[in-house]
C-alpha cells in the first residue's frame, strides 16, 4: 500500500511522499511583502489562533527572518484564540494597546477577516497581513483594510496528490519521493483583480480556475518521478 500525506507532513512515518505548499517560502515572502510597506524600523505584532502546530511556528520564524539585518522589533506571538469573537477582541486589543505598530501579521486564515474589520473600525496606518482570505476578506483586502495576504491555494493541496496517485495507478507512473512542495501566492491590496474575486465565488469557478492554472503552469506531472 502506498501512503501519501498532504497538508501536514509526517516525515517519520512510512509515507511514500508528501504534498503541500512551501510553508517556509510563503511565510518569508509574506514577511518580505510586509517589509516593503513598513520599511526597516518599528514594531510588528505577530498572532495566531493556536500556538504549537509546526506550520504556525515556521510561519512566525520565516516572517521574522524576512526582517533580518533591520531594526524591526517583534512582539508576540500572541495566541488569539479560535473562537471568532474572542479572536476579534484579541486583535482589537493588540491594535489599540500598541498604536505605534508598523504592522500586524496574522499567521492563520482565522485571523484574516477579523484583522481587516479591526482596521476598518479603528482606522490607522498599521500594515495588516494575514493568510487565505475568503470572499469577505478579499473585499477588505481590495478596500485597503488588509494590505497583503498569503494564499496557500489549498485546492492544489488536495488535487495534486490525487492527480499523482491516479496517474500512478492508471499509467504506472512512480511518485517522486519525499517532499513535493508547490508555491503559494502573495497578493497586495493593489493586486486584487476581478479574476481573483471570481475564483472565490463558488466551487465551480474555483475548480475551473485551478485546472486552468495547472495546465498553464505544467503541473500535470507534479509529484511524479521523471
Amino acid at each position: 500500500m502506498t501512503v501519501i500525506v498532504t497538508d501536514t507532513d509526517a516525515p517519520t512515518s512510512e509515507r511514500a511522499a508528501y504534498f503541500g505548499v512551501d510553508t517556509a517560502k510563503l511565510a518569508y515572502d509574506l514577511g518580505a511583502a510586509v517589509r516593503e510597506k513598513t520599511g526597516d524600523e518599528g514594531t510588528v505584532a505577530l498572532g495566531v489562533c493556536l500556538l504549537g502546530p509546526a506550520s504556525h511556528t515556521t510561519r512566525a520564524e520565516k516572517v521574522q527572518e524576512a526582517f533580518d539585518q533591520t531594526d524591526m522589533e517583534f512582539i508576540g506571538v500572541y495566541e488569539t484564540e479560535q473562537d471568532t469573537t474572542l479572536n476579534y477582541n484579541n486583535w482589537e486589543n493588540i491594535y489599540t494597546s500598541n498604536p505605534e505598530l508598523a504592522a500586524m501579521v496574522g499567521l492563520s486564515a482565522l485571523e484574516t477577516t477579523n484583522m481587516g474589520k479591526v482596521k476598518q473600525t479603528c482606522g490607522g496606518d498599521t500594515v495588516m497581513a494575514a493568510y487565505d482570505p475568503g470572499t469577505e476578506a478579499l473585499n477588505l483586502l481590495e478596500e485597503g483594510y488588509l494590505d497583503v495576504c498569503a494564499f496557500q491555494n489549498v485546492w492544489m493541496e488536495g488535487y495534486l496528490p490525487v492527480q499523482a496517485a491516479a496517474r500512478m495507478l492508471k499509467e504506472g507512473k512512480k511518485l517522486a519521493a519525499e517532499e513535493n512542495l508547490y508555491e503559494g501566492q502573495i497578493v497586495t491590496s493593489e493586486e486584487v483583480t476581478e479574476e481573483l474575486k471570481n475564483r472565490a465565488q463558488s466551487e465551480q469557478t474555483m475548480n475551473d480556475w485551478y485546472r486552468d492554472y495547472i495546465k498553464k503552469n505544467g503541473l500535470e506531472n507534479f509529484g511524479l518521478a521523471d
